[in-house]
């Protein structure tokens, strides 16, 4: 895409820091070649739920993964795993932008089990995959800002490593299958995907998203605001890069829709290599 041409002394800008209504901080320059996440520190201080209400929350999650795994979405997306299994080695998983399930209302807390229990299945379909993985092991990965101490537990408990400094892109690989339901896009495009391979995607619609900013693009503004974060010309310009790149070789499938919580996941999208393209 071609870009206008300024002077240099007018290109740059002093980094700035963009505080996200999810709870997560995006650091960018004027030229987005510095993208990165940081936790916002209002919500260092969470409230700690006790160890009853913590063990509660863990039968929960249980309960919840024998009722997806019950359901006819989950015999269909368990189908599709399997097969695209066959044909792909995967080191890592990790799940980015789930939310806390510590939290008092009600939808909130059962759309991230939900969408919780999922990556947990997803773990287990990869690990019972018919293609042989000598001794290798499956690692799990989680990154949210908002987790509490229970959070850790919980996910803890499943074999999962909690991601404390929110560095998710120090271990994305081209065999790790990046989870991220329902992360900003902002956050995907400006960091997460930036010069990354992933071996799958499942997260929202990445080419709806390149449709809202290349029309922005097009009308000639210089900045717009979308997801409630607000990019400058140049930062709509290189999340179109990084979206464009990221699209080459792949195919995406809609997420099969959910029975039971016709919310939880929809709007979903699977990306998934080409076969013979992943590294």
């Amino acid at each position: 895409m071609a870009r206008k041409t300024s002077n240099r002394s007018s290109a740059w800008q002093k980094p700035s820091t963009v505080d996200l209504s999810d709870g997560w901080s995006l650091v960018t320059n004027s030229k987005a070649r510095a993208a990165r996440l940081t936790p916002l520190t209002s919500l260092s201080k969470k409230e700690e739920w006790s160890e009853e209400q913590t063990a509660k929350l863990i039968a929960e999650v249980a309960d919840y993964l024998e009722t997806w795994k019950s359901s006819d979405c989950f015999r269909t997306f368990s189908k599709m795993i399997q097969s695209w299994s066959q044909d792909v080695t995967i080191d890592n998983i990790i799940c980015l932008g789930l939310g806390s399930l510590c939290t008092s209302i009600n939808q909130h807390k059962r759309r991230s089990i939900w969408q919780l229990v999922v990556f947990l299945s997803l773990s287990e379909l990869l690990s019972t995959s018919p293609k042989p993985r000598g001794n290798r092991t499956i690692k799990l990965y989680a990154q949210e800002p908002r987790f509490t101490a229970a959070d850790r537990t919980i996910f803890q408990s499943y074999g999962i490593t909690v991601l404390e400094n929110l560095d998710a892109r120090n271990y994305i690989t081209p065999n790790i299958i990046i989870y991220a339901p329902f992360l900003q896009w902002t956050i995907m495009l400006q960091d997460i995907l930036r010069d990354q391979n992933p071996a799958m995607c499942i997260s929202l619609n990445i080419r709806d998203a390149l449709d809202q900013i290349v029309i922005k693009l097009k009308s000639g503004c210089s900045g717009a605001s979308f997801e409630g974060t607000s990019l400058g010309r140049r930062e709509m310009e290189s999340c179109v890069t990084v979206g464009e790149a990221f699209l080459v070789g792949r195919e995406d499938v809609e997420f099969p829709d959910f029975e039971l919580d016709a919310n939880a996941l929809r709007g979903l999208r699977i990306y998934t290599k080409v076969v013979g393209d992943v590294d």
